[in-house]
């Protein structure tokens, strides 16, 4: 009797010339070529908008009411303390994958 693998003929596919020994180093190096620099740009696009939104807020604060001036003030300092702290998280994670990579390629 014919095991199930001796009946399966193997299908051609762009995959078929790669090296599958370990799939994940095969794709992962092909998806998460650039991690590094997307966690940073993303690190920024965060701060920005963070600052955006506390400017707005601000802005929309001091309008509304003329003694609230202070408080607005005081949001748009918050909100620019709450990007500087989620800058600096996201951006030293993308540095710390980058730091491994450079490990990863001078002990390999």
């Amino acid at each position: 009797m014919k095991s199930f693998k001796d009946t399966m003929s193997e299908i051609s596919s762009k995959t078929a010339d790669l090296n599958l020994k370990n799939p994940v180093d095969v794709y992962g190096k092909f998806l998460y070529r650039n991690l590094s620099k997307t966690v940073k740009f993303i690190a920024y696009v965060v701060a920005v908008i963070t600052l955006i939104i506390g400017v707005v807020a601000a802005f929309f604060i001091s309008k509304s009411h003329d003694g609230f001036l202070a408080v607005a003030i005081g949001l748009f300092l918050a909100f620019a303390v709450i990007a500087f702290i989620e800058f600096f998280i996201i951006y030293g994670i993308g540095h710390i994958i980058d730091q491994n990579n450079e490990i990863l390629k001078r002990l390999n």
